[in-house]
């Protein structure tokens, strides 16, 4: 599903003491199956943005389309835009209640009036396609997993109603480096497979570059930088600018441009580039 902001405004307490201008004139374009990666600082906007995409927030003014449905704030017409949309809060666990994670993924499905073998199919197909076998895990209780394998079951309740569209609020929040490295690489498996249009809003910089096709960065409402993990290194003191922090990766190929200028290529900005790069460059040096 493709996304289109035109000249979107939103307003925070409109008509209040405590009003507030969250988003201020944005236009953008996200094409159908593209991976975003959605930053900025506490308060420049980047949550509010992600909630207008799925019309948890209307614009105040100008507008915003998804595929062919215009945000508004009639219940009927976001009432069928949201079942194409999935969305994961932060946390995502702390929305999981059922006994079983059987009964926690189907909870959705029952709101669609399918019946019981159609709901048993869905729910076996993504709790495989998210790393959790039937079989294994279908009785268990969802607090008894891992938050890792919590999020997992969070993300096959949403995937089981057949989504054309994820958005992600900082679904690694609280997991460790392993954790962080598999809930990010499912959802990055999930939408080249299904060609899902995703929007991941993170603040982390390496996970942006390794997982997203395209990095917009918020800033006072605003989208302050629109660019291609490519561009990230000639871009960094903007990034730096708008309150992000570089990473260690990063961090390392400035040390060995100092040191020896021009030996890694701009492009380079995932760690298994370098590391294939330094591995040949060194190998030529021999």
């Amino acid at each position: 599903m493709q996304i289109r902001f035109r000249q979107v405004i939103f307003w925070n307490q409109k008509n209040t003491p405590f009003e507030k201008q969250a988003l201020n004139r944005i236009t953008l374009d996200i094409p159908a199956g593209q991976f975003v990666a959605v930053m900025g600082h506490a308060g420049s906007g980047k949550t509010t943005l992600t909630q207008m995409i799925n019309g948890l927030v209307v614009p105040s003014e100008g507008e915003v389309w998804v595929g062919n449905d215009r945000i508004t704030n009639k219940r009927k017409d976001m009432n069928r835009l949201r079942v194409s949309i999935g969305y994961a809060f932060q946390y995502p666990e702390h929305q999981l209640l059922a006994d079983t994670v059987y009964q926690d993924i189907a909870f959705s499905l029952r709101r669609l009036n399918l019946d019981e073998e159609e709901i048993r199919c869905k729910v076996e197909i993504v709790m495989n396609l998210v790393g959790l076998p039937f079989e294994q895990y279908k009785d268990r209780s969802p607090f008894q997993l891992s938050r890792g394998q919590m999020r997992r079951v969070a993300l096959a309740g949403i995937l089981a109603s057949d989504p054309n569209m994820l958005i992600l609020d900082e679904p690694t929040s609280g997991l460790d480096p392993l954790g962080r490295y598999e809930v990010l690489s499912l959802i990055k498996t999930l939408q080249l497979k299904q060609g899902m249009t995703t929007v991941l809003i993170t603040h982390r910089l390496e996970e942006a570059l390794e997982y997203a096709d395209r990095i917009i960065v918020m800033k006072k409402g605003a989208v302050f930088l629109d660019l291609t993990p490519e561009e990230v290194r000639e871009r960094l003191p903007e990034l730096i600018e708008a309150g992000l922090a570089s990473t260690p990766m990063l961090r390392l190929i400035q040390e060995i441009e100092q040191r020896i200028p021009g030996s890694i290529p701009g492009h380079i900005v995932e760690e298994n580039e370098l590391i294939s790069h330094l591995i040949k460059w060194m190998r030529l040096e021999k």
